[in-house]
């Protein structure tokens, strides 16, 4: 059930942003068990959570201006993390906003890139040099 407490759920993600700057990105302990925590693993989760944050200022009424740079902030971590539906998410997420607010040149780009991206995941998925596929 949505609540629809933006606020509080803005600052508990804010929290949790801040908790994966904090990580050494080695070893964390985590209960009973030690959990290796890559690099990647901050990336990644750190551009969700930056995509959490965004939803929820926007379902609060955030302007345009507000929610631009965490959009291109969450870009940014995508691909650093190197995982392209992440950057599918964040870069439809992001042409929306555009295209909601009158920037249709820009919201168009993204939109480009974000079909060659999808084009380039399904070759990867479906290719015969791809592991998982048989």
């Amino acid at each position: 059930m949505d609540v629809k407490d933006y606020k509080n759920a803005i600052i508990y993600y804010k929290k949790e942003l801040e908790q994966y700057e904090d990580i050494p990105s080695e070893v964390v302990n985590h209960g009973f068990e030690n959990i290796t925590i890559t690099n990647w693993n901050l990336t990644f989760q750190s551009c969700r959570t930056i995509l959490n944050i965004a939803n929820a200022l926007e379902e609060d009424g955030a302007t345009y201006y507000e929610l631009e740079p965490l959009y291109q902030q969450a870009l940014e971590f995508s691909v650093k993390a190197d995982n392209p539906r992440l950057k599918a998410t964040t870069l439809n997420s992001l042409a929306v906003l555009q295209e909601m607010n009158g920037y249709l040149e820009k919201s168009s780009e993204l939109h480009a890139k974000l079909r060659r991206l999808n084009c380039w995941v399904n070759f990867l998925f479906f290719s015969k040099r791809n592991p998982w596929v048989q």
